[in-house]
């Protein structure tokens, strides 16, 4: 009953049929044969309550079967009929050998097969590598808000996709087409990282979906709605915390990013990255934050094993040097003297870079309580303010 409401609600027509092989259910099916249960109530008209078949009534159902309904070949069925052959019961009862002899071993196999005595394995079921589902409405539609319920629709077909496969979606697009021709593409870029929950993942589409949309100029009605995806990853198992909200899952970062994304733009978003180099200024580099796997081979995920500051200046800030003691102006307000607390920690350039000189860096406290990041250029000996930490 759930298989046969779940289709319904996904606008399919289906008539089942329920037997001992693959074949005699496909042959049922056809006919509308009502289901062979156990108990017999469903086969009189009433609801059905059993949950195995009656073989008895399922022998009954196939031997009523006109040979017509046989999936043999048409010049057999035709042999058979000038034979005064007309069901399936009366097919039965000839002996196969000469059945064989006269329609070849092929048919026999065939029947054997509808009755369950010879096997009959299937090949594994596919899915296609990609999703494309659509829906098209007759009248149109004509705003935005109206479009959410059959986006809504397709993304549970969708989830049903990903779940029967065990994927995550990376991306997927909608398609939206005036009554001639396509008048807008909607493209969400989506983290790797997704909620466990289908309900989760369907809110989450259902959400960057509005959002993308209330961005979208559409300058027709909407006759076809159509949502594609291609690019998926394969489900991990993940480990939750114990004391995770699952019905408000707005915490999460992945989410968040997905978010900004769809309204601000695919590009709005960068991350800072450490890189493999000895100077500050060149120590960290600006990515887009959804190449975060396909980052250069110079692009490390290291932490320098020295204290950084999180706050570089973009410029380092000369200090003046009063009766031995340093002196800063710059984001401390007032010249504040500074007392050296770290140091030295020495950064010098290859022997065939020439674009900086050697540094000792030390960590020093302003008059505030501020610590900073300084260093004194070893060829000029000038002092120089470098960063704040937080």
């Amino acid at each position: 009953e759930l298989l046969k409401n779940g289709l319904i609600e996904r606008g399919h027509n289906a008539v089942f049929g329920i037997a001992h092989t693959r074949k005699a259910a496909w042959l049922l099916a056809r006919q509308a044969q009502p289901l062979a249960l156990v108990d017999g109530e469903q086969a009189h008209g009433t609801q059905a309550a059993g949950e195995q078949l009656d073989i008895e009534w399922l022998r009954r159902q196939l031997g009523a079967l006109s040979i017509e309904t046989l999936d043999i070949d048409r010049n057999i069925i035709a042999a058979l009929g000038k034979m005064g052959i007309r069901t399936l019961n009366a097919l039965n009862d000839l002996p196969l050998a000469a059945l064989g002899k006269r329609f070849g071993a092929a048919f026999i196999r065939y029947l054997q097969q509808v009755l369950g005595t010879h096997p009959d394995p299937q090949p594994p079921f596919a899915p296609l590598p990609k999703f494309q589902a659509g829906l098209s409405f007759i009248d149109g539609i004509h705003n935005r808000q109206a479009l959410l319920f059959p986006m809504r629709r397709l993304l549970q077909t969708f989830g049903d996709y990903l779940q029967s496969r065990q994927l995550l979606c990376t991306a997927l697009s909608w398609e939206l087409h005036d009554a001639c021709a396509p008048q807008a593409t909607i493209t969400i870029e989506l983290m790797r990282t997704e909620p466990t929950s289908g309900q989760q993942r369907l809110r989450n589409l259902l959400e960057l979906s509005e959002l993308k949309l209330q961005n979208t100029p559409l300058h027709d009605v909407v006759y076809t709605l159509i949502l594609r995806s291609e690019h998926f990853l394969s489900a991990q198992p993940q480990s939750l915390q114990l004391f995770i909200d699952e019905e408000n899952p707005e915490g999460s970062l992945a989410i968040l990013i997905d978010k900004l994304r769809a309204r601000l733009g695919v590009n709005a978003l960068e991350k800072l990255s450490c890189r493999d180099v000895h100077w500050p200024e060149s120590a960290s580099v600006q990515q887009p934050i959804d190449t975060a796997c396909a980052v250069e081979s110079n692009v490390r995920a290291a932490i320098p094993e020295q204290l950084r500051p999180l706050w570089l200046l973009p410029i380092p800030q000369r200090l003046s040097e009063r009766d031995k003691k340093l002196f800063w102006h710059c984001l401390v307000g007032a010249d504040q003297a500074l007392q050296v607390l770290r140091g030295p920690e020495r950064i010098g350039n290859h022997w065939w870079e020439q674009t900086y000189t050697a540094r000792d860096y030390y960590v020093a406290r302003a008059e505030d309580g501020r610590l900073c990041w300084i260093f004194r250029e070893l060829s000029s000996g000038q002092w120089f303010a470098h960063g704040l930490f937080a």
